[in-house]
């Protein structure tokens, strides 16, 4: 359940930026131009699909390389106290 609601939380900042947000649903998605069609309902249940999958994949994209990272500054972080000691 916490790596959902961690990959939710990504997905959320990912999508609910303004530049980001107005890009995705009419640029990309156009839901502006199927809004009145009778296919709607199935069109935004794609599109958010599509827009979780894909925020997800974002997400632990950005998990992978951020742990690298993580891992080499706690490792250093322990050298450095080993040292002190």
């Amino acid at each position: 359940i916490n790596k959902l609601a961690g990959t939710t939380f990504g997905v959320f900042l990912f999508h609910d930026s303004g530049i980001v947000r107005e890009f995705i649903w009419n640029s990309v998605l156009k839901v502006n131009l199927h809004y009145m069609s009778r296919f709607f309902v199935i069109y935004m249940f794609f599109c958010l699909v599509s827009v979780f999958g894909f925020g997800a994949l974002l997400d632990y994209v950005r998990g992978r390389l951020t742990q690298n990272v993580e891992n080499k500054i706690t490792e250093k972080t322990r050298l450095f106290i080993g040292q002190l000691k």
